[in-house]
């Protein structure tokens, strides 16, 4: 649903008459956020921009003939926990054992945060560039390989220019790079600077043997790193600076990199259940992640039980990022208890959280609604619940259709109280 500030209050007032929030409908979006993210990164005209539309499950797209895309294109999809396991690795893939990245340098011999950092971003840029450059060659072979006939007779900038719709030619573009398992970087980064760097609780090589091992035989200091790094969504400005610098160095290369449009390439963290697809092939992390445990999932949202301040703590995290200039858009996931806002009382106090929502300039919320209760009883009786419906990602599923591992990711979910 895009909201705009003066009509919150009617539009939530619908959303609760109709139970919306028990079902995982809708996405909330902020209108005046999207439209002028759409004008700043792929300069839609403000009168072209206010028309957006959803392009898959979390791009705004204008619906005008240049400002839209004729058809769902390939997107590049970056399964982005691999930017920090690569820079703790020198860009070796241990998982598939082989050389992916750019040698970033051996992180046993790192002095300080900033040198890993260094590394990071280069593997950053090289995950970017190497995904683009595909989308890219498949975008300008299209017209001559995969051409569309139909599409392009009732297209009207086909029509009128006599190009195949799927040619990039005369349209501004609406890339993006989607960012799934994004938010690891985060946790990772700042546990390294504050236990290694800072505190100089661990030495580097102590870190290093651990993730070798995949944390076995280091429990102790896994639930170290776990429980009492810094990490995202609790208004801690140690680790929310480094999601920023983090955003700000992807957005400056998101303007070096360009599609056949000649546009940018902007980030768009969300997920889309790639935290339970990629589990196994994203090796140990710094946030005390194994190999094989579920990745977050997905966005801006916080690793789940690990946002402990509560829902205000989290809007006031994700409102530090610049919902336009860092980034397509962003996803954020939020479980709320139904018992809590269930009557007038708690309609207000839903209300009074999305204004502040609103105020902090997020671009995006979405919500579950359903107790631990409902979810364990459908997973032991699926026939029971087949209208059990969750918000997964950017999309909504039932319940009982979704793989147990999703499942499990959903119900792991913080229940947050207002």
């Amino acid at each position: 649903m895009r909201q705009q500030k003066i009509k919150i209050p009617k539009s939530l007032s619908r959303i609760r008459n109709g139970g919306g929030l028990r079902i995982g409908y809708p996405s909330m979006r902020n209108d005046p956020v999207l439209v002028a993210n759409a004008m700043h990164w792929h300069g839609h005209p403000l009168e072209e921009a206010r028309c957006w539309v959803h392009q898959a499950c979390m791009s705004p797209c204008p619906t005008t003939k240049h400002g839209s895309q004729s058809m769902r294109m390939a997107h590049a999809t970056a399964n982005t926990a691999k930017m920090v396991e690569y820079a703790l690795s020198n860009g070796y893939d241990n998982v598939i054992n082989m050389q992916m990245g750019p040698k970033s340098g051996d992180p046993r011999k790192f002095t300080d945060f900033e040198q890993f950092f260094e590394a990071w971003v280069k593997q950053m840029e090289w995950i970017m560039n190497i995904l683009t450059r595909t989308v890219n060659m498949g975008r300008v072979l299209d017209p001559k390989n995969n051409g569309r006939p139909f599409l392009s007779g009732i297209y009207e900038r086909a029509v009128e220019s006599g190009l195949d719709a799927v040619s990039p030619e005369g349209e501004r573009g609406n890339a993006w790079v989607t960012f799934f398992t994004w938010v690891e970087n985060i946790d990772s980064l700042a546990a390294v600077k504050k236990f290694v760097f800072d505190d100089k609780k661990y030495t580097m090589d102590q870190l290093m043997d651990a993730i070798e091992a995949n944390w076995e035989g280091c429990e102790d200091m896994r639930l170290d790193f776990v429980r009492n790094a810094p990490k995202w969504g609790n208004d801690d400005d140690y680790v929310d600076d480094i999601m920023l610098r983090c955003l700000r160095e992807v957005a400056r290369h998101s303007k070096v990199i360009k599609c056949p449009s000649n546009n940018n390439w902007p980030a768009l963290p969300e997920n889309v259940s790639g935290n339970i697809h990629y589990a196994n092939m994203v090796g140990a992390l710094p946030n005390g992640r194994r190999l094989g445990d579920a990745l977050y999932d997905g966005g801006i949202s916080p690793g789940p039980g690990l946002d402990k301040k509560g829902p205000t703590a989290v809007l006031k995290s994700c409102g530090k990022i610049d919902h336009v200039g860092d980034g397509r858009a962003f996803l954020l996931n939020q479980r709320l208890s139904p018992t809590q806002l269930s009557g007038e009382k708690g309609y207000q106090l839903w209300k009074a959280y999305m204004k502040t929502w609103a105020e902090l300039g997020l671009d995006h919320v979405q919500f579950n609604m359903v107790d631990d209760a409902t979810l364990l009883a459908a997973q032991k009786d699926p026939e029971k619940y087949q209208e059990v419906i969750v918000r997964v990602a950017g999309y909504s599923a039932h319940f009982v259709d979704i793989s147990r591992k999703t499942q499990d990711n959903i119900i792991q979910r913080t229940v947050q109280g207002i």
